[in-house]
């Protein structure tokens, strides 16, 4: 062989093996998240009179959100604490304990590992000031509201029939679904109350904030799901602006069939008043009163623009063609929006669209 070819072949080998050496792989991602190595009060402490509680991992950590994922039930109040390194301190005042309590604090999924953020789920403190340990169980779903909206909302639980929306006997903060969950509780009954701090003053404002609730709702030893509805974005009915309309009217009466599509609106069977909107994206309005039926009802609409429509209402329990928002005081739940619809009617095509019925 040709001794060129031959030093040619020896120095592509050495270049090729100098290029893997000089892009060496990285080791597997980092998945974990840290391990606890000490916990002040252990998990089930009893009769536990400090008032400090310490949690160090194994690697340093971090938290983005730990200020809103905290909850302490019941409420300690003046809770304190810092993150540092691989620590986490919180504090509160000596004597702030009540006598006999089973006390949580918890902190979510809110702490993770420095460099992945691999967080540690349901991460809390658990101890009792007395003897034993509370074990009931309290789990449940906020429903009526699309996921963005119900995540990280406050749970509350009251004493039953409480008259005002004062500091509750136990607290949480929603999760991504909107589930929550609650052990180490004692057999008793509750008033549950969900609602958003949008003015981030540990209450709920009812004159600015959305609430829902259900009340009477006991603790159980058994995993048993409550669902808690909530409506995030209140209903605003759409307003009618008489010299738009008339004008579109007139457009409608003089255009020509190729440029417009032909509507039918059939209204499934149901129980309540229905109060409806029928928008276009141009801005034209139709309102809608839908009384309860027991078959599938019709609305011939004729001839009507061309492009995306929607359609938006609620359920008129109380028939005063209003929406309402939910009253604690008055122990009426908002009244339940209708499932939005959105469709398209192209022009010269006739379109039957059926509204969704709530699940």
């Amino acid at each position: 062989m040709n001794r060129s070819l031959i030093f040619s072949a020896i120095a592509g080998v050495l270049l090729a093996a100098c290029a893997v050496q000089s892009s060496p792989q990285g080791g597997p991602k980092d998945i974990t998240p840290p391990s606890i190595v000490k916990q002040e009060p252990a998990l089930g402490a009893l009769n536990f009179q400090g008032n400090e509680a310490t949690l160090v991992f194994d690697e340093y950590i971090q938290s983005k959100n730990l200020r809103q994922a905290v909850s302490s039930s019941p409420e300690i109040e003046d809770l304190e604490w810092e993150l540092s390194g691989k620590r986490i301190q919180f504090s509160w005042p000596e004597g702030t304990l009540r006598e006999n309590t089973t006390y949580r604090i918890s902190l979510g999924d809110a702490v993770g590992d420095l460099n992945e953020n691999n967080t540690i789920a349901n991460l809390e403190f658990v101890w009792s000031t007395g003897a034993t340990i509370d074990s009931m169980r309290f789990e449940g779903q906020v429903v009526g509201s699309i996921l963005k909206e119900i995540d990280g909302l406050n749970v509350w639980l009251l004493p039953v029939s409480a008259d005002t929306l004062a500091a509750p006997d136990f607290s949480l903060i929603t999760g991504k679904k909107g589930e929550f969950s609650l052990a180490y509780l004692p057999a008793a009954t509750y008033d549950v109350l969900a609602f958003r701090d949008l003015n981030f003053n540990g209450y709920p404002d009812t004159l600015q904030e959305n609430i829902g609730f259900v009340k009477g709702v006991s603790t159980s030893s058994d995993s048993v799901l409550v669902e808690v509805p909530f409506i995030a974005v209140p209903f605003e009915q759409a307003l009618m602006d008489t010299v738009f309309q008339d004008s579109l009217g007139q457009v409608l009466d003089t255009s020509n069939i190729e440029n417009l599509g032909v509507l039918e609106l059939q209204v499934p069977p149901h129980e309540q008043h229905w109060s409806f909107t029928l928008a276009h994206e141009n801005g034209y309005l139709q309102h809608f009163y839908d009384v309860p039926h027991e078959d599938t009802a019709s609305y011939d609409l004729g001839k009507l623009f061309a492009g995306k429509y929607t359609v938006k209402g609620f359920i008129d329990l109380n028939e005063d063609g209003a929406w309402n928002k939910a009253s604690w005081s008055l122990n009426r739940p908002a009244e339940p929006l209708l499932p939005e619809n959105a469709f398209e009617l192209k022009a010269n095509w006739e379109l039957v669209q059926t509204l969704k019925s709530p699940e």
